[in-house]
């Protein structure tokens, strides 16, 4: 799916190529300039192979770099370090013109997460991870990283 959506009256941009995955987040499969005039069938990607980057790189997910949530759950019992590697599963997802939104959940970590991505006048896009800590102890969050 590309992002943000296209037709011909539009003024270039940047855009996103989104793989949706069942089994997880979105992953981006192209990343690039948009020109002005040109409809979104006639857009094609650079050749060569497809790399996939995840919105929200997580160990559950097959990426061993440094995840993009670094944290972890404070036990009842006062033990930390628990659900440090999460692993999310999209719930819904809103896309409109100029605008992506979409929450995910990991459930065995406790925690909900929302996107916010937009296209911006002048070709910039914007994008805003926020946190939800939907259990009932603590959760830290060292670092919360969009890519």
């Amino acid at each position: 799916m590309l992002f943000p959506r296209r037709n011909v009256t539009q003024p270039a941009s940047t855009g996103l190529d989104l793989e949706w995955s069942p089994s997880g987040l979105p992953q981006v499969t192209w990343l690039g300039h948009l020109p002005s005039g040109v409809p979104a069938h006639d857009l094609v990607a650079a050749a060569g192979p497809v790399r996939h980057m995840p919105l929200l790189g997580e160990h559950g997910h097959v990426r061993y770099t440094r995840p993009h949530l670094r944290g972890h759950r404070l036990g009842p019992d006062g033990v930390t370090g628990r659900a440090w590697s999460t692993r999310f599963r999209t719930d819904s997802s809103v896309v409109g013109d100029d605008r992506l939104e979409l929450t995910a959940t990991d459930a065995d970590a406790q925690l909900r997460v929302r996107l916010e991505l937009e296209s911006l006048p002048g070709g910039s896009l914007r994008g805003r991870w926020s946190l939800t800590n939907i259990g009932a102890t603590g959760y830290v969050v060292d670092a919360l990283e969009l890519v």
